[in-house]
């Protein structure tokens, strides 16, 4: 399939009016109601993720930020437990609140997962990109990959629980550079990901725990079926903190190798694409050596990217 296929021409009428700019009442009606009855001090609410978007299906989940004072952070937590999972009225859309720290700005929240849309001031924040070029941008999918694997952790254990619908199509239709850059990208995240894996055991004093998640870290490196995983963190008591920290790592680091294989893929199309372009000017000319500069700048010019079907990115 092409990314185009996933492609809707307008945001979901389950949520949203026609002109994109505010929501549609029973969507309004549904989160004003969940505000007033657990998340009164919340300073501000914000639709992210699949239903912010043109990429999106019946069972897409509305993913919806809740912005709360530091001192409640926990309890909306609890209270968004409750809650999440339910259906918006008359629809397949499961309803997801996600509870952070107030003094994490919008424009930052916008930045790292993809717009927002502001429900209190009836705002988009961040930049939207309408029309069909919407997921092919390397900030894009790196902002996607971003928002999926955080939503991750915060409601699923298991090791690899993702299946990427558009990430593999959008590849494709990126250039070799762009590629590189996401997959740089990921690297630095990863980098700092590793970090925070230092910071969360530093707060045990352990050693158990330490060696624990040492091997944790061997399970993953070496690959292991995710029961025998489970097993190993369960009979061992890890600390969930410490669990989540060291997947995390490993989830952003499998969607990388997966990037990576498709790249290589790409590149070896492209460079089969340019061998053959060449055996053809070659032929025209008549000549075994190079290609005068008038046809060598024609056939530049007329380049076309492969239409070669690269198999969806998902984990095997």
């Amino acid at each position: 399939m092409s990314i185009y296929d996933y492609h809707r021409r307008l945001l979901s009428s389950d949520v949203w009016k026609a002109d994109e700019m505010s929501l549609a009442p029973k969507a309004r009606r549904q989160l004003h109601n969940q505000v007033q009855n657990r998340f009164q001090r919340a300073p501000g609410v914000y639709v992210v993720g699949e239903l912010a978007g043109h990429y999106y299906h019946e069972e897409s989940p509305l993913d919806v930020i809740i912005s709360a004072p530091k001192e409640l952070v926990e309890e909306y937590r609890r209270e968004a437990d409750v809650v999440n999972g339910y259906a918006l009225p008359g629809t397949g859309h499961p309803v997801y609140f996600f509870i952070v720290d107030a003094s994490v700005k919008p424009a930052l929240l916008a930045d790292k997962f993809g717009p927002i849309y502001d429900v209190g001031s009836d705002q988009w924040i961040g930049k939207r990109v309408t029309g069909i070029t919407e997921m092919t941008r390397p900030e894009a999918l790196l902002q996607q990959i971003k928002w999926r694997l955080y939503k991750i952790k915060e409601f699923d254990e298991q090791p690899y629980p993702y299946e990427w619908r558009v990430l593999g199509e959008a590849l494709q239709l990126i250039s070799t550079d762009e590629r590189s850059r996401l997959m740089d990208e990921l690297r630095k995240v990863i980098a700092r990901l590793e970090q925070n894996i230092g910071s969360v055991l530093k707060s045990y004093n352990d050693p158990a725990v330490w060696r624990n998640a040492s091997t944790l870290k061997t399970l993953f490196e070496e690959d292991e079926h995710e029961d025998d995983i489970r097993e190993f963190v369960e009979k061992n008591k890890i600390p969930s903190p410490v669990v989540l920290a060291i997947m995390n790592v490993f989830r952003y680091d499998d969607v990388l190798e997966q990037i990576a294989e498709v790249d290589e893929k790409l590149q070896r199309m492209e460079d089969l694409e340019a061998e053959k372009r060449g055996v053809m000017l070659r032929s025209i000319t008549g000549s075994p050596h190079e290609a005068p500069a008038e046809i060598r700048y024609k056939g530049a010019r007329y380049k076309k990217a492969s239409s070669a079907t690269v198999r969806s990115l998902r984990r095997r």
